[in-house]
């Protein structure tokens, strides 16, 4: 797994992820932390700017040419591998399996092999300081990228998650997560 050492960043953060191809929607976000006068250096993509939307190409572009630090997700895995899944881990069958099925064949066909090496390249996890405590971003679980973690998931799961941070990288102060798409915030043994 390749991570990136970002220091300390000052000031606000703006952390997102899930652009699904919603160019748009990350327009408008981007818009919003330039008004904000949240430089791209201050922004945090958490990956999986693959799915569902039609515009796979521009929005892939948009968040490169942006600049901010960025992680991959699953999705991003997956197509830069040229697989023939997302990776998403849903069950055989399910809607969200059907649908993915759809979304990733026209992704798939969409992307260049410039932006799958792009896309390829980038890190698993970003570490960074903030008002002296520690954080590391992760998509999903730290060895498991598309674990879905969410507010009602069983304490253990992310207690194990957190132990495997700590194996390889020491205590951190702070866990931050995208792939389940749903924000909240919880705090388990000291750790956010």
């Amino acid at each position: 797994m390749r991570q990136v050492d970002l220091g300390d960043i000052q000031g606000p953060i703006l952390i997102f992820g899930g652009a699904y191809f919603n160019l748009e929607a990350t327009q408008a976000l981007i818009d919003a932390a330039n008004a904000n006068r949240i430089l791209a250096e201050q922004c945090i993509f958490t990956g999986d700017r693959i799915a569902y939307c039609g515009n796979p190409s521009e929005t892939q572009n948009l968040l490169r040419d942006f600049g901010c630090p960025m992680i991959k997700g699953n999705c991003e895995i997956e197509l830069a591998a040229g697989s023939d899944t997302c990776g998403c881990g849903f069950e055989a069958g399910s809607t969200c399996d059907l649908l993915s099925r759809g979304w990733y064949a026209f992704a798939n066909q969409q992307v260049s092999a410039n932006q799958r090496q792009f896309m390829g390249a980038l890190p698993d996890h970003l570490i960074f300081t903030h008002y002296g405590k520690r954080y590391i971003v992760l998509h999903g679980g730290y060895s498991h990228v598309s674990q879905f973690l969410f507010p009602t998931t069983p304490d253990p799961d992310f207690i194990h998650v957190i132990n495997e941070i700590e194996r390889d990288f020491g205590a951190y102060d702070g866990v931050i997560a995208g792939h389940s798409g749903i924000p909240f915030h919880k705090c388990i043994a000291g750790v956010t």
